[in-house]
């Protein structure tokens, strides 16, 4: 996964990569596209990477590509609730001077 792309960025480009493999009549299983995303994400999900390869069911793309873009999500999130947080605590800390 390159530097500086989205989660959604890179599914888009696995898709299409997928796709590419379909055409030449490659078929591509489940759990061998599930095992392919996740080799192909960034270190930041090394976690998430390493729990789901060394679990006792068998992958399922679907749910791979789901949990990466949940905590994207979340992180966005997280990073506007620390922004409005900021915001809150500057805005009472003028009121008080008042």
């Amino acid at each position: 996964m390159k530097h500086g792309v989205t989660i959604n960025e890179h599914l888009n480009d696995f898709t299409n990569m997928l796709a590419y493999l379909l055409n030449l009549d490659e078929d591509v299983g489940d759990e061998d596209k599930a095992l392919l995303l996740l080799n192909s994400l960034s270190d930041e999900y090394e976690n998430f990477t390493m729990s789901l390869i060394h679990r006792k069911e068998v992958l399922n793309y679907g749910e791979v590509t789901i949990v990466p873009l949940n905590h994207e999500f979340w992180c966005r999130d997280k990073e506007s609730a620390k922004i409005n947080s900021a915001e809150a605590l500057t805005l009472q800390r003028r009121i008080s001077k008042k």
